[in-house]
């Protein structure tokens, strides 16, 4: 009897729990741990009141992306399984776990959980190494990888995305309209049509919708098991699809503006996804029509890698423990790693610019916050000045660049708001902003000529790095905040040369003013 259940037991272990889960079960253990903080992540911000998650390009909905990456390694568990029973371990995962640990750790010194996200991905592909060599890896490699589709675009990148996406969107919408008979005109990112106006803001530019799409071909591919060169085809047009249901999507808006799916974001979202996967499966079953199926060819082998017999596992429990050993030291750095803090509070702030002077009478704007969208700004000053028949429009922002949700850096600067098209564009060198940029813009029977530069360091590459690693919420940091100046002026009657007159008048005034302490700050957009 005693001899019978022994027996059990050992052919229990040999299957199930096979003595190399004594070292993967702790490395998991500790890496669930370790990365704990992942699972409030939460990188979104809706830029709008009545903008729904599903829509707000900074958010990336993890929590769905989460999901559907357990389910994908749920259905693949028994693979799995039998590749930490059976696999090769590989020391080639040190290449790639051990960059890991130092990403990890600035990731939760600065407070960048999008880092510890990609920290996350590098440090599961190194362990599968580790843990069960190519086999393992190879079944979780594209799971683990679609991790990133969590990972927030960096707001300098995704400021200038966006914009193009919203122009897209209203360009195209509008020659639709036009082709349908609809008279339509567009102008930037507004369409005007039947005496209304419609402004496709941020969370109407289908950038999202084109990401969740993105993902959906992937998940497509992998739950109902398409071959791969089917996959690679429906992720290839994925981003076309987005934008054009999307497209679709602003034309319903503007077609019954006031029924109550075309004001229901989350609705819309939700008929949006479900058309795209649809219309994803359709693709799929018309290559298949067209005959571009393999013959005797399962699909899921071809999407699923195999497991093979182990090869030459002499020093495979060492480089199983190596990894566990790995996971122990993430878990102890996770508990001990200084989180930095800015230990300087920085006062509100507003420019010395009294309302009434040299005969210029002044007035607050309030921020159009559907145009400005996820800029970041700290602090904001927008103000119109008027003398006579003479008026001039001025814009100051500052960004202390202590939170990595938005970035000052954006196209829409060059713009004196929505609805405006760009005309002659050219440099100024002025003596205190030598990249003034000058543009005459226009809207509808309007113009108006336009003065931007930024003050601070600005260069868009540096300025990507350096939001990618959070480098400006560590030690270090950078001595000076970020400035940008908007002045613009209505080209009158009196012409282009007035209006340039006034502009370097009040260029040179924004300038000379000196930021000073002031209980009263305005609020960001």
């Amino acid at each position: 009897m005693a001899v019978e259940l022994w027996q059990s037991l050992r052919q229990l272990t040999s299957r199930a729990w096979h003595p190399r889960w004594l070292s993967v079960l702790p490395a998991l253990l500790f890496s669930a741990v370790a990365f704990r903080s992942l699972a409030g992540f939460d990188p979104g911000r809706n830029v709008t009141a009545e903008a729904g998650p599903l829509f707000v390009p900074s958010d990336t909905a993890p929590g769905f992306v989460y999901g559907l990456v357990l389910f994908i390694l749920y259905m693949r568990h028994r693979r799995i399984a039998r590749a930490v029973r059976c696999g090769d371990p590989s020391p080639w995962g040190l290449l790639l776990a051990l960059p890991a640990l130092p990403l990890f750790v600035w990731a939760r010194h600065t407070g960048a959980l999008d880092l510890e996200l990609v920290a996350l991905v590098i440090w599961l592909l190194g362990a599968s190494l580790l843990s069960g060599g190519r086999q393992l890896a190879a079944l979780l490699a594209l799971p683990v990888s679609l991790l990133l589709f969590a990972y927030p675009m960096t707001p300098v990148i995704a400021n200038h995305v966006v914009w193009v996406f919203q122009r897209g969107t209203a360009a195209t919408a509008t020659a639709v309209l036009n082709a349908l008979g609809v008279i339509a005109t567009n102008e930037g990112d507004v369409i005007y049509t039947r005496g209304r106006v419609f402004e496709v803001i941020e969370t109407c530019s289908g950038l999202r919708i084109t990401e969740t799409l993105l993902l959906s071909a992937f998940a497509y591919g992998q739950i109902l098991c398409a071959q791969r060169r089917h996959i690679a085809v429906l992720v290839l047009l994925a981003p076309f699809l987005g934008f054009a249901l999307n497209a679709v999507r602003v034309l319903l808006i503007v077609a019954v503006p006031d029924s109550g799916p075309a004001s229901d974001h989350t609705l819309q979202g939700l008929f949006v996804i479900v058309v795209g996967v649809f219309a994803l499966a359709g693709i799929d079953s018309m290559m298949h029509r067209l005959g571009w199926a393999v013959a005797n060819e399962s699909s899921t082998a071809t999407n699923t890698p195999a497991v093979t017999a182990p090869g030459s596992r002499r020093n495979a429990p060492r480089w199983a423990w190596t990894a566990t050993a790995l996971a122990a030291l993430l878990l102890v750095f996770s508990l001990t790693t200084p989180v930095w803090t800015w230990t300087r509070g920085r006062p509100p702030w507003s420019y010395e610019i009294p309302m009434s002077l040299d005969g210029w009478t002044g007035s607050n704007i309030k921020s159009d916050k559907n145009f400005f969208g996820s800029i970041g700004a700290a602090h904001v000053l927008h103000r119109r000045y008027e003398r006579g028949d003479e008026s001039v429009e001025i814009f100051v922002g500052m960004d202390d660049r202590l939170q990595r949700d938005g970035s000052l850096l954006s196209p829409k600067h060059a713009y004196p708001g929505s609805g405006w098209e760009p005309g002659e564009i050219r440099l100024r060198d002025l003596p205190y902003a030598p990249d003034t940029r000058e543009a005459l813009v226009s809207s509808l029977s309007h113009e108006a000529l336009l003065w931007r530069w930024y003050e601070g360091d600005h260069d868009f590459t540096r300025e990507t790095l350096r939001q990618i690693f959070a480098i400006d919420n560590s030690m270090l940091r950078r001595g000076d905040d970020l400035y940008v100046f908007r002045v613009s002026t209505p080209v009158e009657a009196n012409g282009r040369e007035a209006a340039e007159q006034r502009l370097a008048e009040w260029a040179q005034r924004l300038h000379d003013i000196r930021i000073q302490p002031d209980e009263t700050a305005v609020s960001a957009p």
